[in-house]
């Protein structure tokens, strides 16, 4: 009976051992492949993620710097008001520089948004040189947008008296 008894016991120890791999040990083996698959996945994810973050924050950092100088180029604009404080300033120095201004024209361009061109031409007659250091102070202004172009004529049989044009383009911030 003893042989019998150990025998029953190794067979239901068996009988348990099968039990427990079929019902217990297979299926939180599997489980823990699939928590094991997961946790690879959200890994990558978090990779991602932080790469993600990284990205945000150099973009961040690159909306501010453009930001800043939006501000600081639309300092250099110029508003309604300061157009004809603008003009005045131009035909009084060119006067105080000996330059006869001929004619002005004024035009501005609605259609183009959100900063409207303003295009000023200017007909100028003097002497040369005064001319050529007027342009050049002009360009180093700080507010004009451009000095779309310019041209010489001499008018005389003086090589120093010439005919000028000057087409400024100014452009205009609302407000």
């Amino acid at each position: 009976m003893d042989t019998r008894r150990k025998t029953v016991v190794i067979l239901l120890s068996i009988f348990y051992l099968i039990i427990f791999y079929q019902f217990a040990y297979r299926p939180l083996r599997k489980k823990a492949r699939i928590l094991r698959n997961d946790l690879i996945q959200i890994k990558l994810q978090l990779v991602e993620i932080k790469r993600a973050v990284n990205r945000l924050a150099d973009l961040e950092k690159e909306v501010r710097d453009l930001k800043e100088k939006l501000v600081s180029e639309e300092r250099k604009l110029f508003t309604r008001g300061e157009i004809n404080n603008f003009i005045s300033e131009l035909t009084s120095s060119l006067q105080k520089e000996g330059v006869e201004v001929v004619s002005l024209n004024f035009r501005e361009d609605n259609q183009e948004k959100p900063y409207p061109p303003v295009i000023l031409e200017i007909f100028v007659r003097g002497n040369y040189h005064r001319i050529a250091s007027f342009i050049s102070r002009l360009e180093n202004r700080g507010k004009l947008e451009s000095i779309q172009f310019f041209t010489l004529e001499r008018i005389s049989l003086s090589p120093v008296t010439v005919l000028g044009r000057i087409r400024l383009e100014l452009r205009i911030k609302e407000g």
